[in-house]
């Protein structure tokens, strides 16, 4: 996570980056200025994120913007 959290300072884009804990959950909050925001965080962070699911699992990703940013990601 602090590898994560040290590479992330670093993009223009990101607005908020945080972690919180419950029980054996590990919840991640991010808010981005728009979709090639979110990607470009996406390839920062790419081998860190692999890295992590070979030991993790995501049991939920939410991605709340306008239509047109959303589609962008798809």
């Amino acid at each position: 996570m602090e590898r994560s959290i040290e590479r992330t300072r670093s993009e223009e884009g990101c607005i908020h980056y945080a972690f919180s804990f419950s029980d054996n959950i590990v919840h991640c909050r991010e808010g981005y200025v728009d979709a090639s925001a979110v990607l470009a965080h996406l390839q920062n962070i790419g081998e860190l994120l692999d890295e992590l699911l070979k030991i993790a699992k995501i049991i939920r990703l939410e991605v709340h913007a306008p239509a047109a940013e959303i589609e962008k990601l798809r």
